[in-house]
């Protein structure tokens, strides 16, 4: 049963955890422990940790590290060493070396831990990948795939040059901080081989990281068999879009997840038809993350997103950083 939750910066995400984690489980004791400057805090949070030992002396079942990610792994190391299933978000690290210490300390202690790639938790991406399990426009041929928001809108009322998102030195720029395009391409179609990248500051933004991306990847279906992915991410673009088409033997699936729309292009009828059309929920994903969480420490399964998995991605988004226009090899 779980009794304590402790979450690791009180920021917007952390409140969001917070908020639904509440829901999942009105029993537990909450506790925060505070990180920079945050000082906004609720009522229903009874008490404040200013340091690391404090919150580790309160031995939390469960511990959400919703702190910039260089510090995730520093932090889940001590709380996996007491026992803490870890929720941590995305992404898991801005630096893939530093695994090996959390990996044995989280297998040593049986640790469930897992990481905030909550997009995969959408009713309407859910549904593309039955589509495509089902093979319902055959054989891929090839997938673009793009996302863009204009970064000082995303968090109103906020300073968006003190976010992580505009920070080298806080895990920003568009390759870590949209990495759920990278994530949720590799669990639709497969690991990423290999990939060309060139991303840059294109913007007037005040920020010290890449606004702009653009990849090409590449996934190996089999031995004469590759797929192509295009994908463009941005923090520039005012309209805010995150959509995928796939073009298959048989059809064209477009997946739009702000209208929560799936529609198919029919090759025999030669006319687009809608198959889905939810618009998300604020919290939807973060409810469904929660329940698989909750679920995989209770059934000792392993969540929708492990950090293994979470890993990999960031080990395509350092590749994308190195490869400057030319093609890099993923190195798993």
């Amino acid at each position: 049963m779980i009794k304590k939750v402790i979450i690791v910066s009180f920021g917007s995400i952390g409140k969001r955890h917070f908020e639904v984690a509440k829901q999942i489980l009105p029993k537990a004791e909450f506790r925060v422990l505070k990180s920079g400057k945050t000082s906004e805090f609720t009522s229903e949070v009874s008490l404040i940790f200013e340091d690391l030992s404090q919150a580790l002396e309160f031995k939390p079942d469960i511990a959400v590290l919703a702190n910039p990610s260089p510090y995730h792994i520093d932090v889940g190391i001590e709380f996996a060493k007491i026992g803490s299933h870890l929720l941590i978000e995305k992404p898991i690290s801005n630096r893939s070396d530093t695994i090996n210490e959390f990996r044995e300390i989280v297998k040593k202690n049986n640790i469930v831990v897992s990481v905030g790639y909550n997009l995969k938790f959408s009713t309407s991406l859910q549904f593309l990948k039955k589509m495509l399990d089902e093979g319902k426009i055959g054989k891929i041929y090839s997938v673009q795939c793009t996302v863009g928001q204009y970064l000082p809108d995303w968090r109103p009322g906020k300073d968006y040059r003190e976010s992580v998102s505009a920070k080298k030195n806080l895990g920003g720029g568009v390759l870590l901080e949209l990495s759920h395009e990278i994530n949720y391409l590799s669990w639709l179609f497969g690991k990423i081989d290999s990939l060309v990248c060139l991303s840059e500051k294109n913007s007037d933004l005040d920020i010290d990281v890449e606004d702009s991306a653009n990849l090409l990847l590449k996934i190996k279906l089999s031995s004469s068999n590759d797929l192509l992915i295009q994908l463009r991410m941005d923090f520039i673009r005012r309209d805010p879009h995150r959509s995928c088409t796939i073009i298959g033997e048989s059809g064209t699936l477009i997946w739009d997840y702000i209208s929560g729309k799936i529609e198919i292009y029919d090759s025999i009828e030669r006319k687009w038809k809608v198959l889905f059309s939810q618009v998300p929920e604020r919290n939807e994903t973060y409810i469904a993350e929660w329940k698989d969480f909750i679920k995989s420490i209770e059934t000792h399964s392993n969540p929708l997103t492990t950090y293994k998995e979470a890993y990999e991605t960031l080990q395509v988004v350092e590749a994308a950083r190195a490869s400057n226009g030319n093609l890099i090899e993923v190195n798993y």
